[in-house]
């Protein structure tokens, strides 16, 4: 006759292979849901940061204008658009992978708009992609600020591998924000555009 006041070893293995079971379909499910919801924060955010530009660069007289960063109305940097009133400071910070070369939370990267006044660069063997022909051949296509830290499934852990697709998270000076995923490295230019 059996003891009443315990469990067999079978019934216990039965009970954690079970629990291991579903920890295994639950597990990785939450994480997509989790990483879903940090790109479509991401997304949010960007979208804002697009409408303070655009409120921006209206208010500096840069409507309708493409060329060198400050006669469009651009503000020096995406974070001049905190203390100017046109965003809140939260929109800036990214809640996705933190990158490798900076642990800390990121803020949205602006797409060098401000190359041309980095010329001196250029003696120390900079590569500078410079904004007013970019901007003045894209006009409101052309990439304005973007979101790296979003790798794909998959990812390598080697920033800008050529062996490994990259999921970044694009806003266009039209407005538009979107996501794009893509061997190369998302932070030249030429990565946001199929025709470049």
């Amino acid at each position: 006759m059996r003891d009443s006041r315990g469990f067999t070893i079978t019934e216990l293995v039965v009970g954690v292979a079970i629990m291991m079971l579903m920890a295994a379909i639950t597990i990785p499910v939450a994480f997509k849901v989790k990483e879903k919801a940090s790109i479509t924060n991401s997304i949010s955010n960007l979208q804002q940061i697009g409408m303070a530009l655009n409120m921006y660069r209206a208010s500096y007289d840069g409507d309708g204008k493409y060329g060198y960063w400050a006669q469009m109305g651009m503000p020096p940097h995406v974070s001049t658009l905190v203390p100017t009133g046109y965003i809140e400071s939260g929109r800036l910070e990214c809640t996705g992978l933190p990158i490798p070369t900076n642990p800390n939370r990121e803020r949205y990267h602006p797409a060098s708009w401000k190359a041309e006044d980095w010329k001196h660069l250029e003696s120390e063997g900079f590569h500078l992609e410079y904004w007013g022909p970019y901007v003045e051949r894209y006009q409101e296509n052309a990439i304005a600020v973007y979101d790296i830290h979003h790798p794909r499934d998959g990812f390598s852990g080697i920033p800008y591998s050529p062996m490994d697709s990259w999921r970044s998270i694009g806003l266009y000076l039209a407005g538009s924000v979107k996501v794009r995923v893509r061997a190369g490295d998302p932070e030249r230019r030429k990565w946001w555009h199929d025709d470049w």
